[in-house]
């Protein structure tokens, strides 16, 4: 009986040796590595987590015709936006020189005009002083020229003195070169009045494209609209 005790204890020491050794390989064992991309979040869940890269489905580019740093932006993302509507302002230094520039040269097609009309008012009072010295010098001749023929018919005759006949020939004379004279001056004056004018129609002509380019160069610089409907 004891033997059979003995033998039994025997068999209890070899199995228990058996299944720590089982263990201790259980537990150094590495967990088994993940076969696909797809994770199952729990045993009773239906959720899948995925590494990806959302991306949307429908894109709208929206461009800018010109170079520059957006000083705002106007609409933020997932606002709705119309045709026309004002995105962003753009700003660089280059549309910055470039406004300025348009805006010096307007500043100087605006003293240009400004001159051009002085020039013109002095024109016109010269010719007006012109016209009228013409006038008078035109009235003188007429004086003289009665006074001139009479005295020729006087003399014709014998019954003027030759010096007093001569004086008058000789005012005469005097009074027609006179009048050719101020005719010259007030021809001058009125080519100088045509002359004025054409320069003040092409200063203004040049101060509206200027204006016009300044404007655009604004434009250019404040805003850029979008091109179609689309949702930022």
């Amino acid at each position: 009986m004891r033997g059979k005790w003995l033998l039994l204890a025997g068999f209890a020491v070899i199995g228990g040796v058996g299944i720590g050794a089982l263990s201790h390989r259980m537990r150094k064992a590495p967990p088994p590595a993940p076969t696909g991309a797809a994770t199952i979040a729990g045993v009773n869940s239906n959720e899948i987590t995925v590494p990806a890269t959302i991306r949307a489905q429908h894109v709208t580019p929206v461009g800018s015709a010109i170079e520059g740093n957006i000083e705002a932006f106007l609409a933020d993302v997932g606002d709705e936006v119309f045709e026309g509507q004002v995105l962003a302002r753009i700003g660089s230094a280059g549309l910055e020189t470039t406004r300025e520039q348009a805006s010096a040269a307007v500043e100087m097609a605006q003293q240009q005009m400004s001159t051009a009309e002085a020039a013109v008012n002095s024109a016109k009072m010269e010719q007006s002083r012109a016209e009228a010295d013409l006038q008078r010098a035109r009235a003188q001749v007429d004086r003289a020229q009665k006074v001139f023929e009479r005295q020729s018919t006087l003399h014709k005759a014998g019954a003027t003195p030759k010096l007093k006949y001569e004086a008058a020939s000789q005012e005469f004379e005097a009074a027609v070169k006179e009048y050719e004279i101020m005719d010259k001056a007030a021809r001058a004056a009125r080519d100088g009045v045509q002359q004025a004018n054409e320069k003040l129609a092409a200063a203004k002509k040049a101060l509206a494209e200027k204006s016009e380019d300044l404007e655009a160069a604004q434009g250019r610089s404040s805003r850029r609209r979008c091109g179609r409907r689309w949702r930022a």
